[in-house]
């Protein structure tokens, strides 16, 4: 009997949560597909010939900090000499 309860219960949360996730408001900004994606973040058949590290560093720099995942410890030591360089908070995760 307390399977049964636990089971319904279980039932009746998961629809809860499935019903309620759908019913949220979508950004209008947020690509739909992956080419849209591609296009918004210039990847793939839409990344430029050249680099504009002007506005690469520009964009960094409004975000606040950056995030470099390394198999090395040796990323604390390139995240300081990073600030140093480009004064972009880096914050290193080994």
């Amino acid at each position: 009997m307390i399977k049964r309860i636990f089971t319904f219960g279980l039932l009746l949360f998961t629809v809860f949560f499935l019903y309620a996730g759908g019913k949220g408001e979508e950004a209008s900004n947020v690509p739909k597909t992956v080419k849209e994606w591609e296009q918004w973040a210039q990847l793939g058949e839409y990344r430029p010939a050249e680099d504009d590290w002007g506005a690469i560093i520009a964009a960094a720099k409004e975000e606040g900090s950056v995030v470099v995942y390394s198999n090395s410890s040796r990323v604390y030591e390139f995240c300081r000499t990073f600030y140093e360089k480009y004064g972009i908070k880096a914050e290193g995760t080994a």
